[in-house]
């Protein structure tokens, strides 16, 4: 999968960076990315559901440590993604909420990414 990072309000481009995910029988996931250096974040634990047709959404949750190893964010990807007629290859469009450690909403990005099933 290649995420990218784009403005909510102009769509441009802020960066990209490859991802791996692991939609399981039953609608679980795991979700790995380069997006952030590995020692700050957890790799993502979510949630995926048929929503009709080529349709699905998905959603998960990483927690995310300062430099000093203290939990400071809670980060929540929403993702609506249309799978191609061969189920090999998907896009999606991402929401994005980042969540201080008492729950409250911080920030919101946004993004996209494609993907193409990992033989």
């Amino acid at each position: 999968m290649q995420i990218t990072v784009r403005d909510c309000q102009t769509g441009a481009v802020q960066r990209t960076f490859p991802a791996l995910f692991t939609f399981a029988k039953g609608g679980t996931l795991i979700e790995v990315s380069a997006g952030q250096f590995p020692a700050l974040t957890t790799s993502g634990q979510g949630v995926w559901r048929h929503t009709g047709g080529q349709d699905y959404s998905a959603v998960f949750e990483t927690f995310v440590f300062s430099p000093a190893g203290v939990w400071i964010q809670r980060h929540r990807f929403t993702r609506a993604i249309e799978l191609d007629s061969n189920a090999n290859e998907f896009t999606d469009t991402i929401k994005l909420e980042i969540f201080d450690t008492s729950g409250n909403l911080v920030v919101m990005g946004c993004g996209t990414s494609v993907a193409r099933r990992f033989e």
